[in-house]
């Protein structure tokens, strides 16, 4: 069995010379498919870092990083929208929903954007809002949800294209799941 993602001596420096700050230092190692990984660190360490540059947020300053076999350095306009849409679903740390859209929008957002149907757009929608128990906030407001609610309809949101992979910063967060 392959990997889904391979990450290869991965470097981050910011800056110039000389006050670069290194925030990945030659980062190795493999995730296979079914595998969940959780990457720890003190504040500063880089793990937000990592998670950019495998979401092609940022572009690392070295190495290399693959999902299933395609190198993301080489991805350009189409084919990198179609990584960052069907491969990988992103949960922030602080949720960036959309404040003046609804919970319901803010998890449809990402099809209406694809291009899914509206009929398949509404059974993804029943199904996460239910698995979650967030149905009571779809027509809500995040500024009216509690922090644990815009979580999880963040995570609706990152879920609700079916991506590959799931990057989730602070996953642990106030969810409560």
């Amino acid at each position: 069995m392959n990997p889904i993602l391979n990450i290869e001596n991965l470097t981050k420096v910011y800056g110039t010379l000389p006050n670069q700050t290194r925030a990945l230092n030659g980062i190795t190692f493999q995730v296979m498919p079914g595998e969940f990984l959780g990457i720890m660190g003190s504040s500063g360490s880089g793990k937000s870092t990592l998670l950019n540059c495998i979401a092609t947020v940022i572009q690392p300053t070295g190495g290399r990083i693959q999902v299933d076999g395609d190198t993301l350095q080489s991805l350009k306009g189409k084919t990198l929208a179609e990584y960052r849409s069907k491969k990988v679903g992103y949960l922030f740390q602080n949720f960036e929903l959309l404040d003046n859209l609804t919970g319901r929008e803010n998890i449809l957002l990402p099809t209406s954007l694809h291009g899914v149907s509206e009929a398949e757009s509404s059974q993804r929608l029943k199904q996460l809002t239910n698995y979650l128990e967030i149905t009571d906030v779809l027509d809500k407001f995040p500024s009216k949800m509690s922090g644990g609610q815009r979580q999880r309809v963040a995570a609706a949101r990152a879920l609700i294209l079916h991506p590959q992979m799931i990057l989730a910063e602070r996953a642990d967060g106030c969810a409560g799941f």
